[in-house]
């Protein structure tokens, strides 16, 4: 019992320091989707019925598909489109 805690303790610093890195990519994810997310939501209440329809058919088609296919579209898709380098470590 006493060796997880000692576990633990050692292992506290780099638990800490993950826990400020999600905390960096939750805050950077928040202020993305507010960024993407106010515009279009203005844009499909005041819109003309093209933009509306527009913005309804692309909040369908995320929305549709499953989680690991939207990450695999923007590692091997969007990645590669720009000419970006990402380990599959840091990827994963």
């Amino acid at each position: 019992m006493i060796e997880n805690f000692l576990m633990i303790y050692q292992a506290l610093p780099y638990l800490l320091k993950g826990s400020l890195i999600t905390i960096g990519l939750v805050g950077g994810a928040l202020f993305l989707g507010f960024i993407i997310g106010i515009p279009m939501a203005v844009g499909q209440v005041y819109g003309s019925r093209f933009v509306a329809n527009l913005i309804s058919f692309y909040v369908w088609f995320f929305r549709g598909l499953p989680v690991l296919v939207l990450l695999f579209l923007f590692y091997f898709g969007l990645f590669s489109l720009l000419g970006l380098n990402l380990p599959a470590f840091t990827a994963a």
